[in-house]
């Protein structure tokens, strides 16, 4: 979730300023930055899209 909060933020904040409180290393954050996302969050993407779609044809 930090990583998520600084990837969202950093248009607008410099990252090595919003690590320090978070307290987390800006190697960390591009590293995550660089890696593919994992099955599950893919998955639970899916989900939300069928969600989305089903709620849509309810209305």
């Amino acid at each position: 979730m930090k990583y998520v909060f600084i990837r969202d933020h950093r248009g607008a904040f410099p990252v090595s300023l919003m690590c320090q409180p978070l307290e987390v290393g800006s190697s960390g954050f591009y590293a995550w930055l660089k890696r593919p996302e994992s099955l599950r969050t893919l998955e639970t993407g899916v989900l939300m899209e069928i969600k989305v779609i089903h709620q849509r044809s309810r209305d």
